[in-house]
């Protein structure tokens, strides 16, 4: 059987987590607005992935009305 283990959050995923809810938005919402699956949204915030396109981290920053600092995204990076 498979154990549920849950996955620390690094903090560029904390920005992102706290700017969200801030804005009431779910993953799903965010994820459309910033042109991606909701689920990428989850592996950002979990700290699963890290896309440090920086087309995405700069969408992101515009649509949570915060600065996420490239290197913080790309520290995490696969």
């Amino acid at each position: 059987l498979k154990q549920n283990t849950r996955i620390s959050p690094t903090p560029f995923g904390k920005i992102i987590v706290s700017k969200r809810l801030e804005l009431h938005l779910t993953k799903r919402e965010l994820g459309k607005l910033v042109g991606v699956r909701g689920e990428v949204i989850s592996n950002l915030e979990t700290g699963r992935k890290i896309d440090s396109d920086p087309d995405l981290i700069n969408n992101l920053a515009k649509v949570l009305d915060c600065q996420i600092p490239q290197e913080l995204a790309l520290v995490y990076s696969e």
